[in-house]
């Protein structure tokens, strides 16, 4: 076909969404790429040294950090040892003995509701 191909790095599309969430105001319309850049962090093997480097020659370097910390936080709720899981409808559960026969069943780890929950909040 002969078409022309470009491809950039994970670094440099972190630095470009970086200067986008810098240059977008108000805050709640940076929301997506601030989000790619935790998603490109998360998902992706990044040299975090090298586009702190250039976010620091950028200007970005604030920005790069508070991302960083909230990719770590969220990584570290997630792995919390498969003991708990976030549903949909926004309660943690933990899967009883019951629920491990039965995945439909949760139980709910806030104690606002007595009995067994299915996958959707709601009451089996």
């Amino acid at each position: 076909m002969g078409l022309k191909t470009y491809y950039q790095t994970p670094e440099r599309l972190v630095l470009a969404k970086l200067r986008m969430v810098k240059a977008t105001r108000p805050l709640e319309r940076s929301l997506k790429d601030r989000e790619d850049v935790q998603a490109i962090i998360r998902d992706t093997q990044v040299d975090r040294r090298r586009i702190a480097r250039l976010a620091r020659s950028e200007s970005t370097l604030e920005i790069f950090r508070e991302l960083l910390k909230e990719t770590r936080q969220l990584k570290a709720q997630s792995s919390d040892e498969g003991k708990r899981t976030r549903r949909s409808y926004g309660t943690l559960v933990k899967r009883s003995r019951e629920a491990r026969k039965n995945p439909k069943t949760l139980i709910p780890l806030d104690g606002r509701s007595s009995g067994r929950i299915g996958l959707r909040g709601r009451r089996l």
